[in-house]
């Protein structure tokens, strides 16, 4: 009971139309799988049908034995030739349908056809020829089912054209084993019929189970194109990123003989006041829209948004770049934008970089075009800089002294200079400041302000404060003459609580009083202005003093000023260039000198070069110089000499004030 209950239920489930429509997800593979089995099908058929006939052909008429199944292969050659074209894809998916709807409709008939003619041949023969026919029977029947296995209820039908006539006739003709034979010929194809079902099933399983797993491979795929785009694209301006980028600068540069690389690096002058004054939607809306232009001005060039407001882009190699065309690019970059009916922009610096690829890393390349950048930076505008001779040598300093600093033991490099400031009023020392050097073999050269920025780029300034600041405290013990020794630091010794500890450590390893040093800072080398204050707050609070270096230069600020914790006021040396000849800086100087005495702090003016400098700036109240005036920069032993004497008696400072400490 329970087989024939599954036997209705997978009778239940089967397909009994003739043809797969065109919307079935199975459709396409039952049409492939049919156009491959017809035509071993057709082939069978055909050996058999002459099989059957050459066996007959003595005892049969000509009609029979040689008429009929040269119609017959006349008729499967022509059906034969067609599906094997088709077989080729020389027919549309189309014709195919409509082909098989037509074999699908017409197969029983023609079944049928060929059993009649077969058992039409039946009683000619005696019974070994008789038992071709229960071959060429059995055989075209259980072929057929099996190549027409797709689609078994019309594969049955076929089958049962061909099997059903054949059996009633064994039944009914006297054969020694034409029962047997009608009783195993049905069961052969009640079996076979069952087997058809069964693989049916398991063919639209399959084919189910394999668009499923195709849909997932195409879901993959999707994932993994997103992913990879996402991986390699910036998200706000839709440019190659930073790692994508640096992949196709690596694809470029391994390139053929005397190939070149063309590398840009540009940064936006202004863009973090655009982010700190008018908030992260300008600011975005700002790299949105100069991302645009580069894309319309180098459509063929490979542009990236390396992070913030820093682009790079690689030239096409086989095309020259020239200057007119990275000007054009700067100054496309940096002509204003409209945001919510605001106008604003910034001003774009780049760096270029031409060289033969041969021998460079990625490394190099963003080094040197970054170099040149940095070039850039220093002139006002939309500036362009391209990576020279010059530029190489700066570069090839900063990676020496960059890898020296690194290195323990860099201590006997630094060299320190001393240059005094000078009481006009009593022509006496009162302070020494201290200037670093650099004396590495083949960078004499090098400027303080390179190497302190330098070692703040590489992470190791603290170390190189701590150097100056103790090897100062042991040359020049100043204080014990009653001046104060000045010493510059970063702006990064104060943000560091560990590094002020040392720092205080240092400058007071030789018994110097904290009140008799002076730490001079810059106001632009406050990297955070908050946590510089409380640098600064915590060495005051242990003694030492402090003078704002520079004043006037950069970005000075009077609302920041009043904030710091500061002593002293140092006049930056640009001003007095021109004291002599210019009104309006005369008015600055007096302004700053106004502004130190309302605030109770010393001011020293710097850069004094000349006598008629030194005048004017004892005429607007100065009297604390510095300068080249009085001295030179010199070493310690030269500069405790001049402690205890007067310097130049006979110059006329009559309009000096008292010094306030």
């Amino acid at each position: 009971m329970n087989r024939l209950k599954r036997w209705l239920r997978d009778a239940a489930r089967i397909d009994y139309r003739l043809a797969p429509r065109e919307n079935d997800g199975c459709a396409d593979e039952a049409i492939l799988l049919l156009t491959g089995r017809l035509v071993p099908l057709y082939l069978v058929v055909l050996a058999a049908i002459w099989i059957c006939a050459l066996r007959f052909y003595s005892s049969a008429p000509v009609v029979l034995s040689l008429v009929a199944p040269g119609v017959f292969t006349a008729l499967i050659s022509a059906r034969l030739v067609y599906w094997r074209s088709t077989r080729r894809m020389t027919a549309t998916v189309a014709q195919v349908r409509a082909g098989i709807r037509q074999l699908q409709l017409f197969s029983p008939i023609i079944g049928l056809t060929i059993v009649t003619w077969a058992l039409s041949l039946y009683p000619y023969g005696d019974t070994n020829q008789q038992d071709m026919v229960h071959v060429l029977s059995v055989v075209s029947g259980v072929v057929a089912i099996l190549c027409l296995g797709a689609t078994p209820f019309a594969a049955s039908l076929v089958a049962c054209s061909v099997i059903a006539p054949s059996t009633v006739a064994y039944f009914l003709w006297p054969h020694p084993n034409g029962n047997a034979i009608a009783i195993l010929q049905s069961v052969v194809f009640a079996v076979v019929v069952r087997v058809a079902f069964s693989y049916q099933g398991n063919f639209l399983a399959l084919s189910h189970a394999r668009r499923r797993l195709a849909q997932r491979h195409e879901q993959s795929e999707r994932l993994v194109e997103r992913t990879s785009l996402l991986a390699s694209e910036d998200p706000l301006t839709g440019l190659f990123n930073r790692r994508a980028f640096l992949r196709k600068l690596e694809e470029v540069l391994p390139g053929p003989a005397h190939a070149s690389v063309q590398l840009a690096m540009i940064d936006l002058d202004g863009f973090k006041d655009v982010n700190d004054s008018l908030g992260h939607g300008a600011g975005d809306a700002l790299l949105v829209t100069l991302a645009k232009r580069l894309r319309e001005l180098l459509p063929d060039a490979v542009i990236g948004r390396l992070g913030g407001d820093e682009f790079a882009v690689i030239f096409a190699p086989e095309r020259p770049v020239g200057r007119a065309k990275l000007i054009e690019v700067a100054t496309s970059l940096s002509v204003p934008i409209e945001h919510e009916q605001l106008r604003f922009g910034v001003s774009a610096s780049l760096g270029f970089l031409d060289a033969p690829s041969k021998g460079l890393t990625v490394k190099d390349c963003l080094e040197r075009a970054d170099h040149a950048m940095y070039s850039a930076k220093t002139e006002q505008g939309p500036s362009v800089v391209v990576y020279g001779e010059k530029l190489d040598r700066e570069l090839q300093n900063k990676q020496q002294l960059i890898s020296t600093v690194s290195r323990p033991g860099f201590e006997q490099y630094l060299g320190l200079a001393y240059q005094p400031i000078i009481d006009t009023r009593t022509k006496a020392v009162v302070g020494v400041e201290a200037l670093a050097r650099w004396n590495s073999p083949g960078l004499e050269n090098i400027s303080a302000g390179s190497f302190i920025s330098m070692a703040e780029n590489c992470g190791h300034i603290n170390a190189v404060t701590h150097a100056i600041v103790e090897r100062a405290v042991k040359e020049c013990r100043v204080w014990e003459s009653g001046a104060s020794l000045f010493i510059n630091i970063s702006g990064r010794d104060l943000i560091i609580p560990d590094a002020l500890d040392q720092l205080a450590i240092a400058a007071t390893s030789t018994g110097a009083p904290p009140d008799h040093i002076v730490f001079e800072v810059t106001e632009t080398a406050l990297v955070n202005i908050e946590s510089g204050i409380a640098g600064m707050n915590r060495l005051k609070a242990a003694g030492f003093r402090f003078a704002l270096d520079d004043f006037g230069s950069g970005q000075s600020s009077l609302s920041r000023v009043h904030r710091l914790p500061i002593d002293v006021i140092k006049i930056d040396g640009a001003f007095i260039e021109h004291i002599a000849q210019d009104v309006r800086c005369r008015a600055a100087i007096g302004t700053v000198l106004e502004l130190s005495r309302q605030m109770k702090v010393d001011c020293v003016v710097e850069g004094i070069e000349t006598f008629d400098q030194s005048l004017h700036a004892s005429h607007l109240g100065a009297k604390l110089m510095q300068g080249y005036y009085f001295a030179k920069p010199t070493s310690a032993g030269k500069i405790m000499e001049l402690l205890d004497k007067p310097l130049f008696p006979s110059a006329p400072y009559r309009y000096g004030f008292a010094c306030s400490r």
